[in-house]
């Protein structure tokens, strides 16, 4: 695949006046814009082989300086990652060892890149959309941002679960090598080359599902762990280790892995105890790193680990912030007293509300056949929230669990509670759930009442639907209702509810029967718009074959 082919791959015939294609050089610094492939291309061959040449992932109106900011893109044709490899050129310490290691973390995102190029100091692989996706408004544009940010996010955390590093280039202004260029940071010079390409195509929402909710992938700031140093054979503070062995039970339990009171016997959670009583009684960020790599090294457990930057970093924040496990095991030995006992109701949301770090105060199951669930809490600043938790599936699966929480009180769970552990605190919390039958809080009767409320204000277009999608109003069609979620979301905007989150309503209008569309071409005034964002009544569209292409759509929900 050539440089022709692969920008046409991209960006099809998205590129024009409006949108342009940037081509970058470095070390020159020089930028230029083209306003088709074939210019582009012309330019990218005449460059010398003194220059790295690069394209920017982002179409671009109008001519911004350098690569532009957020607001000067206007589409994309693909989602992208950069995976660099360990070599000379690259001095972190803790990148992917080779391209089959690095090919090994691609595997773990269920989608296969439709194309990855080898660039001879790692790889860039690329998802490829249907279509390329034009940002008409600046909710197009912040919601592809949200999706690339969660793609990198994703394979950033992923990468760390192997102790590797991978660069963030989830910004819409990232820029890539092309195909056929050459990389001149090696001497010699290595050409870039597309490795595999497939032909697979995607559209935004088939990632929704795979990646990691956008808070989720922020490493927590609560903690700085301070500069630190780790390698092999470091030794903790002699007198201090002394003192906790002498006059702590569970430190020395801890010490010598003899705790018959965790149920989980880890070495992580053996680091974590040890860490935790540690921070507890004043020691420094580089004690208690000594003091885990002694720990690991002692009892010959993974001892590598112990030298991995980020993992260091992460026992050593939740060591100072986050709740004591020990608790959880006293509760889990309680919870089958809890009908003999009533008093015990009040214990497990008290060590539950430690566990998750936020009060919690009430479990309660909404009707019973294809019930839903809601969670009450008390954030941080005190303030009560009903957290809509969706079906029983939604509550089972500790990701979504914890992101419909996210979602609401800007609070993110430890992401590191192990899948047992979430088990047994979904089994606490239907030891004490609350079942009432009330349909008004159902998802189909809050969608239902959405629109119902919407249309008050925007009643249906009388004339022509395609005038009326125009407009951005709702219209029938084919005896459906047709509405656009933006106008939608707006209008509960400004009516003050302003605490269900998009991706709640999305799932509500999905639950009460409606459906998003995949791509819409409206005439209006003998011109075609694309129109973005609808959905529309739950029975099947009617009509031609021509008339069910012409408006199936695509981005029906902000990702």
């Amino acid at each position: 695949m050539n440089a022709t082919e692969f920008l046409e791959t991209i960006f099809s015939d998205a590129i024009n006046d409006t949108n342009k294609l940037s081509i970058f050089n470095l070390p020159s610094r020089a930028s230029r814009r083209f306003v088709s492939i074939p210019e582009g291309v012309i330019y990218i061959k005449a460059q010398p082989d003194t220059e790295n040449v690069y394209f920017g992932l982002s179409l671009v109106k109008g001519n911004p300086s350098g690569r532009g900011k957020l607001e000067d893109t206007s589409a994309i044709g693909c989602l992208w990652a950069d995976i660099d490899i360990a070599n000379s050129e690259h001095k972190k310490g803790n990148l992917p060892p080779d391209i089959e290691t690095a090919r090994k973390l691609l595997s773990k995102i269920p989608l296969k890149p439709s194309i990855i190029a080898s660039t001879g100091g790692g790889l860039h692989p690329y998802w490829v959309f249907k279509e390329p996706w034009i940002f008409e408004t600046s909710a197009d544009r912040i919601a592809a941002a949200t999706l690339s940010r969660r793609l990198a996010g994703t394979l950033r955390n992923i990468a760390a679960e192997y102790g590797y590093d991978l660069d963030n280039v989830g910004a819409l202004t990232q820029i890539l090598r092309p195909p056929g260029t050459l990389n001149i940071k090696y001497s010699p010079p290595i050409e870039v080359m597309i490795i595999e390409s497939n032909g697979l195509r995607y559209v935004p929402d088939d990632f929704e599902d795979i990646l990691l909710d956008d808070k989720l992938c922020q490493v927590s700031q609560a903690v700085e762990v301070g500069d630190i140093v780790l390698r092999a054979g470091a030794e903790p503070p002699g007198l201090k280790l002394h003192a906790l062995l002498e006059n702590d039970k569970k430190f020395a339990e801890s010490w010598n892995r003899k705790r018959k009171d965790l149920i989980d016997q880890t070495a992580s959670t053996y680091c974590l105890s040890i860490a935790t009583i540690a921070a507890t009684t004043g020691w420094a960020d580089q004690e208690i790193a000594n003091l885990i790599i002694a720990w690991r090294e002692l009892h010959n457990d993974n001892p590598t680990k112990a030298l991995r930057w980020d993992w260091i970093r992460r026992t050593i924040c939740k060591a100072r912030t986050g709740p004591p496990v020990q608790d959880m095991e006293k509760l889990f030995s309680v919870i089958e007293e809890l009908e003999d006992n009533p008093n015990n109701r009040e214990f497990i949301l008290k060590q539950l509300s430690k566990r998750l770090g936020i009060t919690v105060t009430r479990f309660v199951q909404h009707g019973t056949e294809n019930g839903e669930f809601s969670i009450e809490l008390i954030d941080k600043k005190g303030h009560s929230n009903v957290v809509r938790l969706g079906t029983i599936a939604d509550v089972w699966r500790g990701a979504t669990f914890a992101q419909r929480i996210a979602e609401i009180t800007h609070y993110v769970i430890d992401p590191e509670i192990k899948p047992k552990e979430w088990v047994k605190i979904k089994g606490c919390l239907f030891r004490i759930v609350d079942g009432i039958e009330n349909p008004e809080v159902t998802s189909v009767s809050r969608a239902n009442r959405w629109i119902e409320s919407y249309l008050q204000d925007h009643p249906c277009w009388q004339g022509d639907w395609h005038e009326g999608a125009y407009h951005d109003e709702p219209f029938n069609k084919d005896g459906k209702l047709w509405f656009n979620w933006e106008k939608l979301w707006e209008d509960m905007q400004i009516k003050g509810n302003k605490r269900t989150s998009d991706a709640e309503l999305c799932e509500c209008l999905r639950l009460a029967g409606f459906t998003k569309t995949e791509k819409s071409q409206v005439w209006f005034e003998g011109q075609n718009h694309s129109r973005r964002r609808y959905w529309l009544g739950s029975s099947p569209v009617k009509g031609n074959k021509k008339e069910k292409k012409v408006f199936t759509q695509l981005h029906a929900e902000p990702d």
